[in-house]
């Protein structure tokens, strides 16, 4: 099987993690970063460990989907790692991807090991103008996004002369219902329309009127307000919102088409484009219920992969995708190292099968004991009480903190 192209096996209705790892190991910085094994050690809280536990884990995936020597890769120990992410993630049950997005990324953003890798990769700037429609006063806000919103327009808003389209996006579109018209997946659509991502774009970015208090009217007065991006991200991570927020989470089945490329100057990167690199489509009718499949581009070559299943298609697999999340590269980026700062904090351990276990080495010369994780360990860490660690040749506790416990790399 070809290196960066491999499946993911479904551990029961783990489909919504297979797909959003996927897409996240085709981000070249991520592929980079993790494959580097450097030696490193870690101190910290328990909390902080099982954040430990998610990045070991995803390194270990990253590893091996960019080798070439399986089909398929059983990913046991990264899924009991990412149920531990959230409370709402109950271990075998459907779960929404574009929620596992977010919160495994704002996991990562957490520990020190690679956050400078998400900040630098992900990070984008949304930009919101208010105008105060009783004395015009204009004040704006910014807010970082990791992942972005879309909301579904409800007809194509766009049309071929809009100033921020490039000439091949404008031939797009001017040719888009004329080559498409004849297409069976089209036919089968409930909508007689086409609406495409430019379209979203725009409708999110829709004026709307809300209540604040306004400086130089000393009170709360009615204000327009547009949000608009300010700076892309390196790799933007976009999701429609196709879930309506009712008692069965409905979905939105309007067909949304991705452009192979976006126009960097909308998102603050003039001169460049953005390249489609990957989506996630979601087949099925409610928001807890149906099956996540990904689409990934790997060396200008487009493969369908559904878990384990891993074929290979072209771009009209991917146009008829029912899109839920996708993936935008900047141009060129790919073969651009990100150089990050040294992290104080750097660790490194192999998990046993329980990862809660550790053996101590005491050290007479040190203040700290040495730990090393093992196959064959002595001593055990609960998740539900302060860490004790104990010598294995004598019963007496080391000493400890309420909370913590230290991992430190091993003497030779």
């Amino acid at each position: 099987m070809k290196k960066g192209v491999k499946g993911l096996e479904n551990l029961k209705n783990t489909c919504y993690i297979n797909s959003v790892i996927q897409l996240l190991s085709q981000v070249h910085p991520v592929k980079v970063f993790f494959q580097e094994d450097t030696p490193k050690h870690f101190s910290g809280t328990l909390q902080e460990y099982f954040l430990f536990r998610i990045t070991q884990s995803l390194q270990d995936i990253i590893i091996e989907i960019w080798k070439n020597n399986k089909h398929s890769i059983h990913p046991q120990r990264l899924v009991q790692a990412c149920w531990n992410l959230s409370p709402s993630f109950t271990p075998k049950t459907q779960q929404d991807s574009q929620e596992f997005l977010l919160i495994l990324l704002d996991k990562l953003k957490e520990d020190p090991y690679c956050s400078d890798l998400i900040e630098k990769t992900f990070k984008g700037t949304l930009i919101r103008k208010y105008t105060c429609e009783k004395c015009s006063l204009e004040t704006e806000s910014f807010e970082n996004f990791y992942t972005l919103p879309l909301d579904l327009a409800e007809e194509s808003i766009i049309k071929p002369d809009d100033p921020f389209l490039t000439n091949s996006d404008c031939s797009q579109l001017q040719s888009l219902k004329e080559n498409l018209k004849n297409n069976s997946f089209l036919k089968k659509l409930w909508v007689n329309k086409i609406i495409t991502l430019y379209d979203c774009l725009k409708y999110t970015e829709r004026t709307e009127i809300i209540e604040k208090n306004c400086e130089l009217c000393m009170h709360n007065t009615r204000h327009n307000v547009i949000e608009k991006i300010h700076q892309g991200s390196k790799y933007i991570f976009a999701y429609l919102k196709r879930f309506k927020l009712s008692m069965w989470n409905n979905k939105i089945k309007t067909h949304v088409y991705l452009p192979k490329k976006l126009d960097g100057k909308r998102f603050g990167h003039e001169g460049s484009e953005y390249k489609l690199i990957g989506v996630i489509e979601h087949s099925g009718f409610m928001l807890f219920g149906g099956h996540y499949e990904a689409y990934i581009l790997n060396c200008g070559l487009w493969y369908h992969i559904n878990d384990d299943n891993v074929i290979r298609c072209n771009w009209n697999d991917v146009l008829e995708a029912q899109a839920y999340i996708f993936l935008y590269e900047l141009e060129d980026f790919s073969n651009t190292y990100i150089q990050l700062p040294s992290v104080s904090t750097k660790r490194v351990f192999t998990f046993p099968e329980n990862p809660f276990r550790v053996k101590v080495i005491p050290d007479s010369d040190s203040d700290n004991p040495e730990v090393c994780i093992s196959d064959n360990p002595e001593v055990c860490i609960s998740d539900n009480q302060d860490p004790c660690i104990t010598d294995q040749n004598s019963p007496q506790a080391l000493p400890r903190k309420s909370n913590s416990f230290i991992i430190f790399n091993q003497s030779p």
